[in-house]
């Protein structure tokens, strides 16, 4: 009983501490949980009609696509290049998300049988056959046992599991897998493409409309009266008629997401200092280059490009070192000079010689179980060959290098380049180039023998061997310091974006205007490395003046920026196109009151030179005006002149025409009219494939503009 006692007692407080261990619990659940909501919204790259696009997924596929890339193109990620990687990945999303959406609505799928033939069947798809990767290095055209090898190879390698090899297995599995889904959406698209055009079609009526418009074509007399011979002030707008017409037309003025900025910009140049040095550097390599026997050595710890154990021919030797190399002799030297910034200095290493400029090579790999033997197998081949023995048969018999030993161990035409690209070695393919024709070359590699003969030779030129030094003079610190601090300047004196334009004034800067930037966009205009300046007006409010930003190829440019306006998706402010509509406005009225003053002359004014007496306008000449030109003569982008002019009937005067540069009066003076056969077929045809041209691009822009689409990649990138 006191036990029960204490606890009515303490009943309101134990009430209390339990409910607020309860609310501590549920309000702690649901902070844990909205954290790891809000956290998953915020890392939310978009959203595309439902479907989410998460940021470490979009990371996977720029990481996927850049795999691609390098492969493609044997290049690694620049600036330049990842953004295109990043604007081509969204473009693969919004394509896969909107056309897999509709096909899937109609049951549009692409099978597994479809996919096998479409990637490795009796069909593949051109995004296959258009692979760099699967072609013949014979031939240079796709070869589908190149294909099969290298998925033979790509599952053999993944079934193996090196650890040293894993990174160049998950780069072709990438490399592969990307091409199949890309493969996989092309075919979805083509289908419902398909699908959409069958209720795009032409008819009969179409056809002879369309025909009948192109066989008919006017000669004409007009005058026309420009709407500048009005003032402005003459007519008035009021605002509910800017506002009636901004309604009517507003469609026009849809605007995705977009930024208005202004900036600075001050290029950081060397100066002659930096020029100075650079001059002293290579002047103190002249009697190293001149005494050098190797000048490899030389060349390669001091240049900004390497050098080249090849012979050139003219063409290939840049303009102002032409004369030196052609005439000059072993030994001579050229420089230093500059040239376009960049400091050179060459010596002819090797005389001008005459040297073909491709050849036509055959070849033999030889391998036999030992060494020895391989050797054995070599020479017996080789005393084959100059006995008489056909290369031919001799590759296609021992030749381990399938592709080519079917051919008869032919690799065809090649210049020097070609062979170092497909892997010889620079002593190997300067044999090659040096040798007579039909004689062997013997080259023992690790793997094997090889015998290269060289069957003719073309276009035998002279070829010279140059040690070029070159470097280019870039700013140095002390001078990037010094533009630093002059764009540092400029950004302390402004205080505001009121006073930008006038503090650029004063220190002699230009204002550049940026105006509806995409916020995605890569760079602004030509300045390469400029996201970072984007992203730093995405970041911040309109009025905000930036510190110093750096942009440029090599950060050789610093920019100072001040937001304008923000810009968001929908439709342009009525305030923003009113100078637009009111200039459209009082268009129209001056050509209300120019038509209602014609039409009146013409009462007394009854041809064409009356009336432009009367105007004191001049009379202009169109010939050969069809209903599907622009224009003709002096008659310029006015479509509905064309039009009327290819309706009007033949020596009488048209009705006062609006047009976009004035108000005209025609006189036709004659209709020409083709004698071509109609074909209904071929009318259809022609309109039908005109209109499959463009319904790819508009198919997919409707269902852009039909789509809800969030787009956050901004923030990201």
């Amino acid at each position: 009983m006191a036990t029960l006692e204490r606890i009515r007692r303490k009943g309101v407080f134990l009430v209390v501490t339990v409910g607020l261990a309860m609310f501590a619990f549920i309000i702690g659940d649901f902070l844990n949980s909205s954290q790891s909501f809000f956290g998953q919204e915020k890392m939310k790259v978009a959203v595309i009609d439902g479907k989410t696009i998460k940021y470490q997924q979009f990371l996977d596929d720029i990481d996927q696509l850049t795999d691609v890339y390098k492969i493609e193109t044997g290049q690694t990620g620049s600036d330049e290049m990842n953004a295109q990687i990043r604007a081509q990945v969204w473009s693969n999303y919004l394509n896969s998300t909107l056309i897999g959406n509709q096909a899937s609505e109609l049951g549009l799928t692409v099978p597994k049988a479809e996919m096998n033939d479409l990637t490795i069947g009796d069909h593949i798809s051109p995004l296959i056959t258009g692979r760099r990767v699967f072609t013949d290095p014979q031939t240079g055209t796709f070869s589908k046992q190149a294909l099969l090898n290298f998925l033979t190879g790509l599952s053999q390698a993944a079934q193996k599991n090196d650890p040293q090899q894993a990174d160049q297995v998950k780069q072709f599995e990438q490399y592969w897998n990307f091409w199949v889904k890309m493969v996989k959406d092309n075919a979805l698209q083509q289908k419902y493409v398909t699908l959409l055009s069958k209720t795009i079609t032409s008819n009969a009526l179409d056809a002879k409309y369309a025909f009948d418009r192109n066989e008919i074509s006017a000669n004409m007399t007009y005058v026309m009266q420009p709407y500048y011979t009005i003032p402005d002030a003459s007519v008035t707008v009021s605002n509910s008629e800017i506002k009636d017409l901004y309604e009517q037309q507003k469609d026009r003025y849809r605007q995705d997401a977009s930024n208005d900025f202004k900036y600075i910009l001050i290029p950081i140049k060397p100066s002659q200092a930096d020029y100075n040095a650079v001059a002293q550097k290579i002047n103190g390599l002249k009697a190293g280059l001149a005494s050098a026997t190797d000048v490899s050595t030389i060349i390669n710890d001091n240049s900004d490009s390497k050098y080249v154990d090849v012979p050139l021919s003219k063409d290939e030797i840049p303009p102002f070192l032409q004369d030196f190399a052609m005439n000059g002799k072993t030994g001579d030297i050229f420089g230093p000079t500059l040239e376009n910034d960049t400091y050179v200095m060459a010596k002819i290493v090797e005389a001008k010689t005459m040297m073909p400029d491709s050849v036509n090579i055959r070849h033999i790999f030889v391998v036999a179980q030992t060494d020895t033997a391989t050797t054995l197998l070599a020479d017996s081949i080789q005393k084959a060959i100059k006995g008489g023995a056909d290369f031919g048969a001799l590759a296609k018999k021992y030749s381990r290098i399938q592709q080519t030993a079917a051919n008869g161990g032919e690799i065809g035409w090649v210049r020097e380049p070609n062979l170092l690209q497909m892997g010889f070695n620079l002593p190997l393919a300067n044999k090659i180039f040096k040798s007579g024709i039909n004689n062997i070359i013997v080259d023992k590699e690790p793997q094997g023998i090889q015998l290269i003969q060289v069957t003719a030779q073309k276009n035998v030129v002279p070829k010279v061997k140059l040690g070029v030094i070159t470097m280019r003079v870039v700013s140095s610190d002390p001078t990037r310091e010094q533009y630093y601090n002059q764009a540092k300047q400029f950004a302390a004196a402004v205080t505001s974006i009121s006073n930008f334009d006038a503090t650029a004034k004063a220190q002699n800067l230009v204002v550049h205007p940026a105006n509806q930037v995409d916020p995605n966009a890569p760079q602004i205009g030509m300045i390469k490395n400029s996201r970072s300046i984007i992203r730093w007006v995405n970041d911040n409010k309109v009025g905000s003046v930036s510190d110093v930003l750096e942009c440029g190829a090599e950060n050789d440019q610093l920019v100072v920026a001040a937001i304008v306006a923000k810009h968001k998706k929908g439709y342009r402010s009525l305030e923003a196109v009113t100078p637009e509509l009111k200039a459209q406005l009082i268009t129209d009225k001056k050509a209300q009151l120019m038509m209602k003053n014609i039409s009146a002359t013409m009462a007394t004014a009854q041809t064409l030179p009356a009336l432009a007496a009367s105007l004191k306008l001049k009379v202009d000449t169109a010939n050969d005006v069809n209903f599907y030109s622009n224009g003709a003569g002096s008659l310029t982008n006015e479509p509905l002149i064309v039009g009327a002019a290819t309706a009007s009937q033949p020596n009488k005067l048209s009705m006062p025409l609006q047009g976009k540069m004035g108000v005209y009066v025609l006189n036709v003076s004659g209709i020409q009219k083709k004698q071509d056969a109609f074909s209904v077929q071929n009318e259809e045809q022609s309109l039908d494939e005109r209109q499959a041209y463009m319904l790819p691009y508009l198919m997919f822009q409707v269902l852009k503009e039909k789509a809800t689409i969030t787009d956050n990649r901004q923030k990201f990138f």
